[in-house]
């Protein structure tokens, strides 16, 4: 989650739409159909296509999906979970616990660094991490981090999770680090635990952003 000091020290200085499938013109000219005009046809070959996918890929309800303010149970038990992870998370990284931190990511995690403009295996930083983690679990310094999220995209195996956080590192040999950064996190159910997939560390953000986010 946190690149300290590599990138969260130095943090304190789109949509695509696709179209498959979707009838020829050029095709549909050359049909025999007489019955009906060329753009009637076309609108009901593209009508019958939106149905046949409808049919085909059910979409599922908004409320399960996106996790929008359904007031379901459902959704409010999920985000409890989602509270524990991230609790888990602060615990591991104020504790200077190495192992319980590396086991909130999936092996195949991915990092994703707007700072260093790079994305690379969550194994590489975490080997970066872990002197800073084995400093903090020896009392040499006091390390933290919180969270203050502003968008949950959840259901019951997945989870889109965007905010910030705060990271906060105080050392004998070296300023304090208060960093604020925007970040977003993707994450999957896997045999009943939740896993970082990906970790995207975006711009720093102020103390303005960070109060008006609200408490965690």
């Amino acid at each position: 989650m946190l690149t300290w000091p590599l990138d969260v020290t130095a943090s304190t200085s789109g949509n695509h739409a696709g179209y498959i499938g979707g009838p020829s013109l050029n095709n549909v000219r050359h049909m025999s159909v007489l019955s009906k005009p060329a753009p009637q046809l076309v609108v009901t070959l593209f009508a019958r296509l939106l149905l046949l996918t409808a049919l085909l890929f059910p979409m599922p309800s908004l409320a399960q999906d996106t996790g929008r303010d359904s007031g379901e149970p459902g959704r409010t038990a999920i985000l409890a979970e989602l509270d524990a992870f991230w609790a888990e998370v602060a615990r591991t990284v104020g504790e200077g616990d190495f192992d319980g931190y590396a086991a909130t990511y999936h092996d195949d995690a991915v990092l994703v660094s707007h700072a260093s403009g790079v994305s690379y295996p969550i194994a590489t930083a975490l080997s970066g991490w872990k002197p800073d983690f084995d400093r903090t679990r020896a009392g040499d310094i006091s390390a933290g981090v919180s969270f203050r999220l502003t968008e949950r995209l959840v259901s019951a195996t997945t989870a889109h999770e965007k905010g910030l956080f705060r990271y906060r590192m105080d050392a004998p040999d070296s300023d304090p680090v208060d960093a604020i950064v925007h970040f977003e996190a993707l994450l999957v159910k896997k045999d009943g635990h939740w896993l970082m997939l990906m970790e995207r560390q975006m711009h720093p953000g102020t103390e303005a952003e960070w109060q008006a986010a609200g408490a965690p």
